[in-house]
């Protein structure tokens, strides 16, 4: 994970480039996230949204198992005021409990 972190700023690369990755802008100045995610190489639409309306952000934990394999999926959730919710793309575990704390953190001392 790319990480660059300010009093006043957020940003950071989560994922696997050009795959599935996510880049997320968080900056008190304008008040405003801005994130943007591709899956399995499809660009999604951008989220601007304003910090005032995140209400939390978690760690979401899926297994999936099969009768041959079993994966553990692990990524950022970010949960809105309104209740509607988004999945950030994620690549390792490690990162994406790092890409948490970064964004509980900043949003914790607005």
């Amino acid at each position: 994970m790319k990480l660059e972190q300010s009093p006043t700023r957020l940003a950071f690369k989560l994922g696997i480039p050009h795959f599935n990755h996510t880049e997320c802008q968080f900056d008190r100045a304008t008040g405003r996230a801005t994130i943007r995610r591709v899956m399995v190489f499809w660009p999604m639409q951008p989220i601007d949204i304003a910090l005032d309306d995140i209400a939390r952000v978690t760690l979401v934990v899926s297994e999936v198992s099969s009768s041959e394999n079993s994966a553990r999926n692990v990524y950022p959730q970010i949960v809105l005021k309104s209740g509607k919710w988004f999945n950030l793309a994620a690549g390792r575990e490690k990162s994406s409990k790092a890409a948490v704390e970064a964004m509980t953190a900043f949003l914790a001392t607005r």
